[in-house]
């Protein structure tokens, strides 16, 4: 399955209840569930490369599952970036989620 195929409207669906849901670190690389850490790295890393079309949405996805590093990485990688007002929108909310 290829979560890059999901359609726009599922997509944000998606991303909408994941980063809201308090199980995120179930399925997140050093979640709870040890022996299935391989696995929830698989989940997590498929997620984030189908979420880097949307770099404000992986970052999102890196500090709901705690990737600090990677989280500080991407930052500074859309410093580099020059802001367009719907790349500053999107700030704007993940700031107020």
């Amino acid at each position: 399955f290829s979560w890059i195929l999901l359609a726009s409207k599922e997509t944000k669906s998606l991303r909408e209840e994941l980063l809201t849901t308090d199980s995120i670190s179930e399925w997140t690389p050093g979640g709870p569930q040890q022996e299935g850490s391989s696995r929830n790295t698989s989940l997590f890393l498929e997620l984030l490369e189908s979420w880097f079309h949307n770099p404000v949405s992986a970052l999102a996805l890196c500090l709901s599952a705690q990737q600090y590093e990677l989280a500080t990485e991407l930052t500074a990688r859309l410093a580099a970036f020059e802001p367009t007002p719907h790349l500053l929108r999107q700030l704007d909310q993940l700031v107020h989620l």
